[in-house]
């Protein structure tokens, strides 16, 4: 869907987009040059009139023959020239099975009942069930494929991105772990009241209980490389709310891995969360943990550079800011 938004109301539909789990982009601005200019990278690689595309675009007409069972002349409708079918049950079977005529319910069941709501039933019974897509089996599909493209040496980013471009894929993003209060914690309930039979539902919980002690591993190696070096360690920690812009820090991975940092007591701990006022949970009263307002005070102090919730502000971040900074991106901000 194409909006155009006045420039002072960006912010505002940003937020209604934000609210319902709708990415939204600017991809250009309304100018009064009356050109389409298209860029890539700054480049322009596109000047084209507006008006070509709309009201003076210009009409490709293909040449047409008419079909050879067309003829100028159609035989009357006569029952000499069109005699009674022998077999008239057989006649309206093969009648309504002529796709002009038969039921279309089956498409109707078959697809959503509202274009990508993904609906099993309808609404009419008792109530519409919808399912949902991805949950902690597609976030644990994501976060072992990056495990795996880790092993391998391939971007999963990009792995991810050209995967999606097809109509039928949909793989999620994966992160340092699952958090919030629903999904990090109510399946566990499931394979509590059925071990045997929610295997697949625990094997999903433990591959995102596991990705924390994952990132935790990259980071520690970072720190003994520059204790090696000869330096104290200073690691910025980018985020710790469960998921970006907002300011819920229930069962955070993102805050489980600065907890566990902030423990080791081998380094200091640099921690940046625009939406929190005070350092949460645990890290609160520990003198080698700050909470750094300035984000690029953060990062010039920092050796390691550790992206654990991708808040729209970090965007915003200049890469040559990172130069000769060890970076782990859970997110894939730069990647």
């Amino acid at each position: 869907m194409l909006t155009i938004v006045e420039p002072g109301k960006l912010d505002a539909v940003r937020e209604v987009c934000d609210r319902w789990d709708l990415d939204c982009t600017v991809i250009g601005e309304v100018t009064d040059s009356k050109m389409l200019r298209i860029y890539w990278h700054g480049d322009r690689v596109g000047d084209i009139p507006a008006r070509r595309l709309a009201d003076e675009a210009p009409v490709i007409r293909t040449p047409s023959v008419k079909p050879a069972y067309l003829v100028d002349d159609p035989v009357a409708v006569t029952d000499a020239a069109y005699p009674p079918p022998a077999d008239l049950g057989a006649a309206l079977t093969e009648l309504l099975a002529a796709p002009n005529i038969a039921d279309k319910r089956w498409v109707w069941e078959q697809y959503d009942y509202i274009v990508q709501a993904n609906t099993v039933q309808i609404p009419g019974g008792d109530a519409g069930v919808l399912r949902v897509k991805g949950g902690d089996r597609g976030i644990a599909f994501a976060n072992e494929l990056s495990l795996i493209c880790e092993k391998l040496g391939i971007n999963v980013w990009e792995l991810i991105r050209l995967a999606n471009h097809h109509p039928r894929v949909n793989i999620l993003q994966p992160g340092p772990g699952v958090g919030g209060h629903c999904i990090a914690v109510d399946p566990w309930f499931i394979v509590a009241a059925a071990p045997e039979e929610s295997r697949l539902i625990r094997t999903a919980r433990e591959v995102n209980d596991g990705k924390p002690a994952h990132v935790l591993d990259k980071i520690k190696a970072a720190v003994d490389g520059v204790r090696a070096a000869g330096a104290k360690p200073k690691v910025a920690l980018l985020g710790l709310a469960f998921k970006p812009d907002v300011d819920d820090f229930r069962e955070s991975p993102a805050l489980h891995i600065a907890e566990a940092v902030a423990e080791w007591n081998n380094c200091e701990v640099l921690v940046s969360e625009p939406h929190a006022g005070q350092l949460p949970g645990k890290l609160a009263g520990q003198k080698h943990v700050r909470l750094v307002e300035n984000m690029r005070d953060l990062i010039r102090d920092a050796h390691i550079v550790v992206m654990l919730v991708n808040h729209r502000l970090y965007n915003e971040i200049p890469r040559a800011d990172l130069e000769s900074k060890a970076i782990i991106d859970t997110r894939g901000v730069w990647s």
